[in-house]
């Protein structure tokens, strides 16, 4: 009898031990955390038809518009998934806090500046980081990892960054 509840109480601890591990790789965002204005949107993963790049390579792409930091899109890819998380993002047409207030922007002619970084399935990180809005020329940057490259990309007059995963 005293071996059996010797027995489950080190399977009590060894499922607490378990479970306090787990949340220390998850911890989700306080509960007093407000986010201001829309969450990101994606669209559907497409081909892209002409090659991109130097040297060219075609690619799969999806157009996304982060809002906050934190936030990720993971692309699986023919070669491997590849996860694009927001490390840092300045963009003063976002709607923003202020006196504790979500604001709305009307600045839609400065620059923004995003870093994001890239996970590739094999365990190496790349940080991209981008400038885009407000009078900037088309934008692209690509990771040197090569199977698969993956970029970020950003065309004048678009609301949108397009997240690219190489198909070969």
């Amino acid at each position: 009898m005293a071996k059996t509840m010797l027995a489950l109480m080190i399977v009590v601890v060894s499922l607490v031990g378990v479970v306090a591990t787990a949340y220390s790789f998850y911890r989700p965002p306080p509960s007093n955390v407000q986010l201001c204005g829309p969450r990101s949107t994606f669209s559907q993963v497409y081909d892209v038809n002409n090659p991109i790049g130097n040297p060219p390579k075609y690619y799969q792409a999806v157009r996304a518009n982060f809002t906050n930091i934190n936030q990720n899109f993971v692309f699986g890819s023919p070669l491997g998934t590849v996860t694009f998380l927001v490390v840092d993002l300045t963009d003063p047409s976002l709607p923003h806090l202020e006196n504790g207030q979500c604001i709305n922007s009307t600045d839609t002619t400065s620059p923004a500046t995003i870093k994001i970084q890239v996970q590739f399935s094999d365990g190496k990180n790349e940080v991209l980081t981008m400038n885009f809005r407000g009078g900037q020329p088309i934008q692209q940057v690509f990771s040197s990892h090569s199977q698969p490259t993956a970029g970020i990309l950003w065309y004048p007059n678009d609301a949108h960054i397009i997240l690219v995963v190489s198909k070969s």
